[in-house]
C-alpha cells in the first residue's frame, strides 16, 4: 500500500508540473530580500553537496540529446536522496507528444506519468523524482526564465529543491548539474559531481526487485497498466 501511494503521489506530482511550466504561470516562489533568488552560488549547500549518475542515467541523457541534435529536448531524473547526496538512477526521454525547436521544448505529460511506475517497478526500493535535464544550445550555462519556472516547480513538488542539469555539445558533451536551493537561499549550486555505477558501491539503490518483490507488487503493476487505457 505504501509503495501504491508513493506512486501515485509522484505521479500527481509530474502531472501538476508538467502542466504548471506549459501554461507558464507566475512561480510562486516567495524569496526575502535577503535571498539572492535564481542566483548563482559558488558555495557548498548542505542540502546537497554531491550528485552521483549512474551509467544508465548518463547514457540516456547523452542518446536522447544526440537524437535530437540540433533541437532542444529534455527529461526527468528518477532516483533518490540520502543526507546531502543525490542519488539519480534513471533519466527519461520527454516522450511521445512533444514539441521540440532549437530554444524550447515540452514533454509528454501521460508518457512520463506512464514511464514512471514502469521504471520504478523494476527496482529494489522506489524511484523518487529528483528533477529535471534539458538540452542547451551553444555553450549557454545558465537558465533561462522559463527555466527558473520550470526548476521552481520540481523544487515545490519534491519539497527538498532540485537536482537540473544542463547538457551542451561544445563540440563535445558537457553536462552541468545544478542543485536549486529553494527553501534555503533560493540560489543555483553545482555540487560535487560523480558519473558511474562504480560510485553506488555503498549503496543498493542499483539493486533490481526479486521475483518476491515483483510478486508483492502484482496488483499496483496491473493497476498501473489498466490507466493507462
Amino acid at each position: 500500500m505504501e509503495q501504491k501511494n508513493d506512486l501515485m503521489r509522484w505521479k500527481d506530482k509530474i502531472a501538476e508540473i508538467i502542466k504548471y511550466i506549459s501554461e507558464r504561470k507566475i512561480s510562486v516562489f516567495k524569496c526575502s530580500k535577503k535571498r539572492n533568488r535564481f542566483g548563482y552560488s559558488s558555495d557548498f549547500c548542505k542540502s546537497c553537496r554531491k550528485i552521483v549518475i549512474s551509467d544508465r542515467a548518463y547514457t540516456s541523457i547523452l542518446a536522447e540529446a544526440l537524437s535530437r541534435d540540433p533541437l532542444e529536448t529534455g527529461g526527468i531524473l528518477l532516483g533518490a536522496y540520502k543526507g546531502d547526496t543525490w542519488y539519480v538512477i534513471e533519466a527519461t526521454d520527454p516522450g511521445m507528444q512533444t514539441n521540440h525547436t532549437t530554444v524550447h521544448h515540452e514533454m509528454d505529460v501521460d508518457y512520463q506519468n506512464h514511464l514512471y511506475p514502469v521504471l520504478a517497478r523494476i527496482y529494489k526500493h522506489d524511484l523518487m523524482l529528483l528533477g529535471l535535464w534539458h538540452r542547451h544550445p551553444e555553450n549557454l550555462q545558465v537558465f533561462s526564465q522559463d527555466d527558473n519556472r520550470a526548476n521552481d516547480a520540481y523544487a515545490k513538488a519534491i519539497g527538498n529543491g532540485t537536482l537540473s542539469f544542463l547538457l551542451n555539445f561544445v563540440p563535445e558533451a558537457r553536462l552541468t548539474c545544478y542543485y536549486l536551493d529553494r527553501e534555503g537561499t533560493g540560489e543555483y549550486f553545482t555540487p560535487k559531481v560523480e558519473i558511474g555505477d562504480a560510485y553506488f558501491c555503498s549503496t543498493d539503490y542499483l539493486e533490481l526487485a526479486d521475483g518476491e518483490t515483483l510478486k508483492m507488487r502484482k496488483a499496483q503493476m496491473q493497476a498501473d497498466v489498466q490507466s493507462v487505457f
